[in-house]
C-alpha cells in the first residue's frame, strides 16, 4: 500500500473520504466496530473494513467474512474495493446459485 493511500485510510477514520472505483463512488468511515475503517458501496452497504495486519501493515475484509478470516493487504485502496467487489460476488454466487 502506497503512503498516500496510507494516509487516505487515516483522514477517513476523522472524516468520510470517497474513492471512485469504475464509475462507482465509495464511502470510507470510520467505524464504531474494532476495525479501522468501513467501505461503503451504493446506499450506504457495507462491502468490507480495513484493519491492522499482525505485521503492522493494513489490510482488508470482506463483510461478508467478518471474524472469519485475516485482513489482505492490497497495493492501493481501489485495488481492495475490487477484492472486496469480487469476494461479494464470489460468496453470494456460492450461496444463490
Amino acid at each position: 500500500m502506497t503512503d498516500a493511500d496510507a494516509t487516505f485510510l487515516e483522514e477517513a477514520q476523522k472524516s468520510p473520504k470517497t474513492v471512485t472505483v469504475g464509475a462507482t463512488e465509495y464511502v470510507v468511515r470510520r467505524t464504531e466496530s474494532h476495525y479501522d475503517v468501513q467501505i461503503e458501496g451504493a446506499e450506504g452497504i457495507v462491502i468490507g473494513f480495513a484493519a491492522r495486519t499482525i505485521d503492522g501493515g493494513i489490510g482488508f475484509i470482506p463483510a461478508a467474512l467478518v471474524d472469519r478470516v485475516q485482513p489482505v493487504p492490497h497495493n492501493s485502496v481501489e485495488e481492495a474495493i475490487e477484492f472486496l467487489l469480487a469476494t461479494a460476488t464470489d460468496i453470494g454466487t456460492e450461496q444463490h446459485p
